[in-house]
């Protein structure tokens, strides 16, 4: 369009704002730099869009992070390939993984560097078997703060969720992946790691693979929580490949109530206080909780997994194991972890409240 990309003459797409930004590095024959590109509230179906790879912020409503949606299928919508690259406040949605291999996945966004932050990424799907990552594929930078939701489930996906190589998945929601019947399951339904770091983050609702989250290299989950799946085949809610793959206090219940659907009875030895139901059979010396109920949660029918207070969750995990991990300092609901002097199990710490004041005269 003719338009010139300012607040009176918007640019009509997003490819054209960020093509316009190749247009300006090779006019001033410089890097750009600290642009931002704000998006109109509306519908966007775009999608291989240019890599951002500088300093370049595209950013939606604050308020309403569904208030913009970008994205079609076909091919892949986001790549962010710079430190100083930002997503937020969007929601980014049918994108498609065409290709198989780590660098190729990514339906919806590839997170090479950079920050991805409070987006929805949702309806990610694969035109090939063995794809990575179709809401999200990270190696590299931090997702912080959103909803992974409803991928479209291929043939056997590595993470239909997400597929993390390296990086840090922080505070976020990982849901609704789908079993798709009569085709080959998922390794990892909700998450894939061969690498980087999930934590302080859910895992729920999600169905099918060999593990909803499963670990097959060094990654690191560290208190999250993965309550409410449903794996199948040979999986678990958590499937353990390799013996340098590390869980810090975790709570994983409620994905099918026997050792191999809790956690696919492999390489106990890399669950650190961790804590499971009496169901799951978990003979390991760094399980911190071998009795966990329905009862221990707020309101675990109604989908609400924050730790009930005196429930055996609370000040039940290891704080020496999460400082160590470099973890936030706030849970996935934006309270302090910490509150008191142990942290809880869980993506959750249970609030202190503020309690009340009684006045005499």
């Amino acid at each position: 369009d003719a338009n010139n990309g300012t607040a009176a003459a918007p640019f009509l797409t997003l490819a054209r704002a960020l093509s316009s930004l190749t247009n300006v590095t090779s006019a001033c024959s410089t890097d750009v730099d600290g642009v931002t590109i704000h998006v109109a509230d509306g519908p966007y179906e775009e999608n291989a869009l240019p890599a951002i790879a500088s300093r370049v912020t595209v950013e939606g409503n604050a308020a309403d992070r569904t208030a913009v949606k970008i994205g079609k299928s076909g091919a892949r919508i986001f790549r962010l390939a710079d430190e100083g690259a930002i997503l937020r406040n969007l929601t980014v949605q049918n994108g498609t993984v065409t290709a198989t291999g780590i660098s190729s996945g990514g339906g919806n966004v590839r997170l090479e560097a950079g920050v991805v932050t409070n987006c929805v990424l949702t309806g990610a799907s694969a035109t090939k078997q063995d794809s990575c990552g179709l809401n999200l594929s990270i190696s590299g930078g931090i997702a912080v703060e959103c909803l992974l939701t409803s991928p479209l489930v291929g043939s056997s996906p590595f993470g239909a969720g997400a597929h993390i190589s390296g990086g840090v998945v922080s505070r976020c929601v990982i849901e609704k992946a789908p079993n798709k019947t009569g085709d080959w399951p998922a390794h990892g339904a909700g998450v894939y790691l061969t690498g980087g770091v999930i934590e302080n983050s859910l895992l729920t609702g999600n169905v099918g693979g060999y593990g909803v989250l499963e670990f097959n290299g060094n990654g690191k989950a560290v208190n999250c929580t993965i309550v409410g799946n449903t794996p199948t085949n040979a999986g678990g809610g958590v499937t353990v490949e390799t013996a340098s793959a590390s869980l810090i206090n975790c709570a994983i219940f409620g994905n099918g109530s026997t050792a191999k659907n809790e956690w696919g009875s492999k390489n106990e030895a890399r669950f650190f206080n961790c804590a499971f139901s009496s169901d799951a059979a978990f003979a390991g010396v760094n399980s911190a909780i071998k009795n966990l109920t329905e009862a221990d949660f707020r309101n675990y029918s109604a989908g609400d997994f924050r730790p009930k207070r005196k429930g055996a969750l609370v000040n039940a995990g290891d704080n020496t194991l999460y400082l160590a991990s470099n973890s936030s300092e706030i849970d996935l609901a934006g309270s302090k972890r910490i509150q008191g002097k142990i942290i809880d199990i869980g993506c959750y710490e249970a609030s202190l409240g503020n309690g009340f004041t009684i006045f005499v005269r």
